[in-house]
């Protein structure tokens, strides 16, 4: 939906909450089962996405270079692009 949409005019929104608490809930369900399979004994994290979580991985290379150096280490931007 557009920014400048107007309930009333361009929707409805007592037709649009009953989509809304649909996929609300649908999506809970979805964190519940992501939770207990991320707390599972056979849980083992995959290597990051380089392209879709440089950041990320960018931070955790800064922060162990950090503890690495008792954090005496050149205080450089943690959050850069990796190539």
């Amino acid at each position: 939906m557009r920014d400048d949409a107007r309930e009333g005019e361009d929707y409805q929104l007592d037709q649009l909450l009953p989509f809304w608490h649909l996929t609300n809930e649908q999506d809970w369900e979805i964190c519940k089962w992501q939770q207990k399979g991320v707390d599972s004994i056979g849980y083992e994290p995959g290597p990051l996405s380089q392209r879709k979580e440089y950041n990320v991985d960018a931070f955790i290379r800064w922060y162990l270079k950090q503890m690495q150096s008792g954090g005496r280490g050149a205080t450089a931007r943690p959050l850069t692009r990796v190539a």
